[in-house]
């Protein structure tokens, strides 16, 4: 035998060790009791405390009514977690265990609140006495689950963690019926509850200037200059064709960024918001990362601290209508994205009619927003108009409507305002 082939078989042999070993593990604290008040929470596969889970955190964290609750978040970003790690190394209540590791097999086994914006792994299971709600994480612009070319593939563990929880939560009633029960296929299926009571991560958006100025001090902490110049956000959604090949448009989002950045000149200054899955791989890259808001900052507060929204086919389109900000829509291929990953409806119900063709256009349509009254405000009516159709809620309390939704069902005590939630899908009651 080879010296090669040696080395493959033992290689083989190591993972196949490894793979008993963790299903010990499981095994063993499957075993054990859960924990009704340990809450285990979960975003974009660890990237940070970000979107919904983050607004549901945050909540609990500051309501004394639930102070009995321990936290739990599991990470993989290092950056998110050196900021994890200084903003609660003082509160016992709140911790972290990396995902991926023994500890997050041991969290997701024992926890009794499970709560997540995307999936789980393919390994775990929800247990008797676990309660998961899953939120998602956007109201979907694009194609979804066996809506998309090879979807049925591709939505496997999407489709099982849907049907393993306990609520749904939709932020309106289009993603409630486009996405779950269509695009998903729960109708008749789904055992849970879909709850229609707003995104909770909605609620973030909101910010004062004490806020404000922390999250302009945090981009500044990890190298993006601003000075006192306004921000423009850049919110693409991810353009590649694989998840395995995330780095497949890394150099268009670069040239793109200077091209935008050149466009608005010196007066202001564009921050990179990039697509979970890129994220790591453009902080690699020093024309991006000198740009590139961090992980640790949510989405939605950036937005709450901009000035003005480039994006193309990004679900953030639907929140930015919220806060009274134009939106810049770069759209060269949207017949070509239309083929290839398709929309639901037509792409011009978003952008207008007029979304820019190339940066030139863009850089354009944003100078002319930002300097024009006239200009601003059609573009921030038309933002509102956009967002008012996908948000039943729009006064900042979407988050305790949520928890509300949830308690009413499980019979817990709360302070928070009573409300009503969509059961699930037609036809599964």
């Amino acid at each position: 035998m080879s010296l090669s082939s040696s080395v493959r078989r033992f290689r083989s042999t190591a993972r196949r060790l490894k793979r008993a070993v963790d299903a010990e593990r499981i095994a063993f604290w499957r075993s054990r009791p859960v924990r009704p008040d340990q809450v285990l929470y979960e975003s974009f596969a660890g990237n940070g405390m970000l979107c919904n889970p983050e607004a549901i955190f945050r909540h609990l964290l500051a309501d004394p009514a639930y102070a009995r609750l321990t936290h739990v978040w599991a990470l993989a970003d290092d950056d998110a977690i050196e900021r994890f790690r200084a903003e609660f190394a003082g509160d016992r209540r709140v911790s972290f265990v990396r995902r991926g590791s023994a500890s997050y097999r041991q969290a997701l086994a024992v926890s009794g609140w499970l709560i997540n914006n995307a999936t789980f792994p393919t390994w775990f299971s929800k247990r008797e006495g676990q309660v998961y709600l899953n939120t998602w994480h956007g109201t979907p612009l694009k194609l979804m689950g066996f809506d998309m070319p090879s979807g049925a593939v591709q939505s496997a563990n999407t489709l099982r963690n849907f049907l393993m929880s306990d609520y749904l939560l939709a932020a309106n009633p289009f993603m409630a019926e486009t996405m779950y029960e269509g695009a998903y296929r729960l109708t008749n299926v789904y055992p849970g509850t879909l709850i229609e009571e707003g995104y909770p991560r909605i609620d973030r958006q909101r910010l004062d200037a004490a806020a404000e100025a922390a999250v302009r001090a945090e981009l500044e902490g990890s190298g993006v200059v601003l000075g006192d110049k306004p921000i423009v956000l850049f919110a693409p959604t991810w353009r590649g064709t694989s998840f395995d090949d995330p780095e497949d448009n890394i150099d268009e989002l670069a040239a793109q960024l200077a091209a935008l950045q050149a466009g608005v000149g010196n007066d202001r200054v564009v921050v990179l918001k990039t697509h979970q899955i890129v994220h790591a791989h453009a902080s690699a890259r020093p024309e991006l990362a000198r740009s590139l808001a961090p992980n640790s900052i949510p989405s939605n507060v950036l937005l709450g601290a901009s000035a003005g929204l480039v994006t193309d086919y990004s679900s953030m389109a639907y929140d930015v209508g919220l806060l009274a900000m134009p939106v810049i829509y770069l759209a060269p291929d949207p017949a070509e994205y239309a083929r290839t990953r398709g929309f639901y409806g037509d792409y011009a119900e978003v952008s207008g009619p007029d979304p820019a063709a190339d940066w030139t256009a863009a850089s354009a349509q944003l100078q002319a927003a930002l300097e024009d009254d006239v200009e601003f405000d059609r573009r921030a009516t038309l933002s509102r108009e956009l967002s008012a159709r996908m948000h039943a809620h729009r006064d900042g309390r979407n988050t305790a409507r949520v928890l509300a939704a949830i308690l009413a069902r499980t019979g817990t005590a709360a302070t928070i305002p009573t409300s009503s939630s969509t059961s699930a899908p037609k036809g599964t009651e």
